[in-house]
């Protein structure tokens, strides 16, 4: 685009003002162009260097003059044949210059081209536009230099076969918890796949597979963003434009979802408030899947195509915002990435200084199109060829980027790379899990999950997914949290607390929610004794058998007894107790040690079972006991029939 610019600029300046350009020698031009295909520079230059003393006015003489002199290492007698040759015809000498310039950028010659530049600079007349220009590209030739020789990490790695191919590999995407990674392949030099794979952390990352139609067709598909939670994957499609011209664009937005059988849905195409006939494409959600970032060349923009944002509200994507100047330029911006901290953010530009071609930048996201103004990515991570596409970790330790940074400067690879602090975001959590009926351990769709913090404030809402009933949040470090379930189609409130201050918390947390329907009875746990074989459930033996279980106090307890006792032999009764969830071996221990013990009434054990939960943290609202007195057919016996001691 700068180059495109400044020809605009030189032809329409100079355009009708260009010297006189005497005729060539047709001779000598011929023959030094024999001599430079024989690879014998020196001699094309001498009859070249004869000709324009003769012809002093020819500026093809000095065309080929630049690139031989630059060959031969000729540095300012190359550039002075650029200025030279601009001097005395416009178009030739801007193909002259543009000729050396991808000469020397090839040659990584940071300091010819800054020559170069200064000396393009004393061309007679050059137009002010035209100085405003060279002086933007000096200022980047020092950031450039400032970069190379200040790396800000180690060199990004490559990821080698399991993704990457001699096809352009794009689009790297992960999930909340990093363990699937979706992207955009190149397969067999034509069509555009979109790829999986998965990490485990024996093995590293399994060797990518194509995920199948669909979402896969035989359209042009690309940029895959596959949300936090996993569940909703979103991409641009191109070949869209309906028959109207207006409901669909080049490019436009589509979106699927996992299905109920884990499979993925039909592609299904955003509405007119987010596509139009212009480009729109390369989507990213944020992890609570209610803020939209995409690319647009729609009008509103800052020039080239800029980076827009759509928020979810009241059940629509609400008209897009542009993201404003500190973001886009009047080049292009592309490649949006929302970090799970739903505040640091990442994107590529060409309008940026940095690097040369397409550079990652950071940004700070401070409200509404408010953001801060943007961190170049730094060497090694950008280099002097383009970069695509990123993705960073939740964690904040490492990136996946697409970049040129491979021997074949022409192939876009997929690297991994560690971030440093100036560039890291907040380091954030995967807090995933699933909503469930605790007895039919069946999932539990569309409930609500809140997300609370310290002050009990709400801070976000999800809701767990159709089909599998799973969830994820996104959790800041030392922070403390109250996650919520309320009542909900007869289930019980659900509370529980995440405190992310405490050190060496995971990354990844794994958050069950089982929910109590009210009246059921969810035994998990049975077991029966009688008196005279309390020595089968000694506390050696529970431990034996149960050594790692532990009691939560969000565990809820369903406890049933039927006892039966002779007044008239005393070692004769039989009690059953069950338990839900994980109550096994610390309540059969107690009862164990109560009754042998005490041997207390029937109904002072209850009483003393009551204290033993009040212990541990149950509230004593929610603890409830009854008791039923009936007379046995035999008058020698009486039994007393607890029927439910719950918790929830």
């Amino acid at each position: 685009m700068q180059k495109i610019l400044f020809i605009l600029l030189l032809h329409v300046a100079w355009l009708g003002n260009c010297i006189a350009q005497t005729k060539c020698s047709e001779a000598i031009t011929k023959e030094s162009n024999l001599f430079i295909k024989k690879k014998e520079p020196l001699k094309a230059i001498y009859l070249l260097e004869s000709s324009i003393k003769k012809y002093p006015n020819c500026a093809a003489s000095y065309e080929k003059l630049a690139e031989l002199y630059y060959s031969t290492k000729q540095v300012n007698k190359a550039i002075d044949a650029v200025k030279n040759c601009l001097q005395i015809n416009t178009a030739t000498g801007t193909n002259a210059f543009y000729s050396l310039q991808n000469v020397m950028q090839t040659n990584h010659d940071e300091e010819g081209y800054t020559a170069l530049l200064q000396q393009i600079a004393k061309v007679p007349s050059l137009p002010t536009a035209n100085k405003q220009w060279i002086e933007s590209e000096k200022q980047n030739l020092q950031i450039k230099q400032q970069l190379k020789n200040s790396p800000t990490t180690n060199f990004p790695i490559n990821l080698g076969s399991q993704f990457n191919t001699k096809y352009n590999q794009t689009f790297p995407s992960l999930t909340l918890d990093a363990n699937t990674m979706v992207f955009t392949s190149v397969v067999n030099g034509l069509n555009e796949d979109f790829m999986v794979s998965y990490y485990d952390t024996c093995n590293g990352w399994s060797k990518a597979e194509n995920l199948g139609y669909p979402p896969n067709t035989g359209s042009p598909e690309r940029s895959a963003r596959i949300s936090a939670d996993g569940y909703y994957l979103f991409f641009t499609r191109c070949d869209t434009r309906s028959e109207n011209g207006y409901d669909g664009g080049g490019c436009d937005i589509i979106f699927c979802y996992k299905m109920n059988d884990g499979n993925w849905s039909s592609p299904q195409k955003f509405g007119a408030t987010i596509n139009s006939p212009d480009y729109e494409g390369e989507p990213c959600i944020s992890s609570d899947n209610k803020t939209m970032y995409f690319v647009s060349d729609r009008k509103g923009g800052y020039g080239g195509k800029d980076i827009w944002k759509s928020k979810f509200s009241g059940g629509f994507w609400q008209a897009p915002v542009n993201c404003g100047a500190n973001i886009n330029t009047a080049g292009n911006e592309t490649s949006p990435f929302i970090h799970p901290d739903n505040e640091t953010f990442y994107f590529v530009s060409d309008g940026h200084k940095g690097m040369g071609g397409t550079d990652f930048y950071m940004s700070k996201w401070k409200g509404d199109t408010n953001y801060s103004n943007p961190i170049n990515l730094g060497y090694p991570i950008n280099t002097e060829g383009n970069e695509n596409s990123i993705s960073v970790s939740a964690n904040g330790k490492f990136g996946i980027i697409a970049t040129q940074n491979t021997s074949d400067k022409n192939n876009l690879d997929l690297f991994q790379f560690q971030t440093y602090p100036a560039i890291r975001p907040i380091n954030t959590h995967c807090i995933k899990g699933r909503v469930y009926d605790k007895k039919l351990n069946a999932g539990l769709n569309g409930y609500e999950v809140q997300l609370l913090d310290t002050n009990r404030n709400l801070i976000k809402t999800i809701k767990s997914n159709d089909g599998d009933a799973t969830f994820a949040f996104a959790m800041l470090d030392n922070q403390f949290y109250t996650v919520i379930v309320n009542e909900n189609d007869g289930s019980k409130e659900f509370t529980t607390t995440i405190d992310l201050r405490k050190p060496n918390m995971p990354t990844n947390i794994w958050l069950p929610i089982p929910l109590k329907i009210q009246g059921q009875k969810d035994t998990l746990y049975s077991f029966s004794f009688h008196h005279n074989s309390w020595q089968d459930t000694s506390q050696g033996y529970m431990k034996a058998m149960y050594p790692q279980w532990t009691r939560y106090p969000d565990d809820s307890v369903h406890f049933e007894a039927i006892i039966v006792h002779n007044i008239y032999i005393d070692t004769s009764f039989t009690r059953t107790v069950c338990f839900s969830d994980s109550g096994y071996a610390d309540y059969l221990n107690y009862v164990n040690a109560i009754l042998a013990a005490k041997r207390l009434e029937f109904k002072t054990y209850f009483e003393w079972y009551k204290k033993y939960l009040l212990y541990i943290g149950f509230p004593e609202e929610n603890i409830h006991l009854y008791f039923e007195e009936a007379a046995w057919k035999d008058d020698r016996l009486y039994a007393i029939d607890l029927n439910v001691i719950e918790h929830y």
